[in-house]
């Protein structure tokens, strides 16, 4: 988060219990363990995901209707078979990210049945068609944050679902996964689809992540279509779901920075993807210099940089490492962790790789300083 956002979060903060204190004296009196494993735990649990909290709020709520279905209170719709209502899903975007996040676990719990159609690497746009019942509800579409799907595959396109959906009479859901606002290819990196992209292809309801690529809290927004959200906004669950005052203050600073046109410079995400290569290597030099006296087989060295956090799997951009080979690099890396602000590094090709990408504005004199102290200064 830039420092705007961490001082209206943190003016915020101070006016609130902690959540973790609520949680705990709510486990002491018994309460938790009497919810057990009903909706609201579900929703308790999903407070640890919020990505995950936006899909299953999407999706139990836009099971209880068709989009050609008129709004609560002004008249009755199809009346649904009996059974579950269904949503529709590729084999192949059945997925598991970080945290136990399973895309069937979160549709189960959602409250509809889960139809899975296709193979892992290959459904056609038929298979979807094909499984709508009169209990279907929607299609989902599930972005694969942290891993790719390469080779003979083949799925089809969220405008080709939307175009389904449409002539079906059914809602479409889209899991973005990390979102961005900003083209990722325009810095080296792979073409991340963008929030923008995927509401202009007509998804009902598109969800995606508040950190990661977006750069501010932990949160999972819903955008989309005036009919979906306002059945989305009417949902029980809604309550149990949304965001408190210090998420919502950090949030909107965050979208403001992108309002400004300063997102690459005030968040810290994107200050790091964008940073040049030159002053990265300015960096590394003058650290090697502040450790070279303590450190004589120090050096810089060309490396990569991942950009990690649940996105853009198996993209890097390229960084100036300072290297510090030694006899026992995990004592080094175990020293660093041990200092008064802990530094986390990493060893690769026996030696502490400190890569100036990932350290923020103001944290470079703690991180020299624990740097002398780990190497004897």
């Amino acid at each position: 988060m830039s420092p705007t956002d961490r001082a209206d979060t943190s003016a915020e903060a101070r006016k609130l219990p902690r959540a973790d204190r609520l949680l705990e004296a709510a486990d002491r009196a018994g309460l938790l363990g009497r919810l057990g494993h009903g909706p609201v735990m579900e929703a308790i649990r999903a407070e640890l995901d919020r990505r995950r909290a936006a899909v299953l709020l999407s999706l139990a709520a836009l099971s209880t209707a068709r989009p050609s279905d008129p709004p609560p209170g002004e008249g009755t719709g199809e009346v649904p078979p009996p059974g579950l209502p269904e949503v529709i899903v590729s084999r192949g975007q059945l997925v598991e990210i970080g945290g136990g996040f399973r895309i069937p676990d979160v549709l189960r719990r959602s409250g509809a049945a889960l139809v899975e159609v296709g193979t892992t690497n290959r459904t056609y746009l038929h298979d979807l068609e094909e499984a709508i019942t009169p209990r279907t509800r929607a299609l989902l579409s599930v972005h694969r944050s942290n891993f790719r799907l390469d080779g003979f595959v083949t799925e089809p396109s969220l405008g080709e679902l939307v175009a389904l959906a449409r002539r079906r009479d059914r809602w479409v859901v889209d899991d973005l996964g990390s979102g961005t606002l900003l083209p990722t290819a325009a810095f080296g990196l792979g073409a991340e689809p963008t929030i923008g992209e995927r509401v202009a292809a007509g998804a009902d309801l598109v969800c995606f992540s508040g950190d990661k690529l977006l750069g501010g809290p932990q949160a999972g927004l819903i955008v989309g279509r005036a009919g979906a959200v306002a059945l989305v906004k009417r949902h029980p669950l809604l309550r149990a779901l949304r965001l408190d005052k210090v998420a919502l203050a950090g949030l909107a600073a965050t979208l403001v920075s992108y309002e400004r046109g300063e997102a690459l410079r005030e968040l810290p995400v994107w200050r790091a993807i964008a940073r040049p290569l030159d002053e990265l290597e300015a960096t590394a030099r003058r650290w090697l210099a502040r450790v070279a006296g303590r450190a004589t087989q120090a050096e810089l060295r060309p490396g990569r940089s991942a950009v990690g956090g649940g996105t853009l799997p198996g993209e890097t951009l390229p960084t100036w490492l300072l290297a510090l080979p030694g006899p026992d690099p995990a004592a080094l890396l175990a020293a660093l962790r041990r200092a008064p602000t802990p530094v986390v590094a990493r060893i690769g090709d026996g030696a502490v790789l400190l890569d100036p990408r990932t350290v923020l504005d103001g944290e470079e004199e703690a991180l020299l300083a624990a740097l002398e102290a780990a190497l004897g200064g």
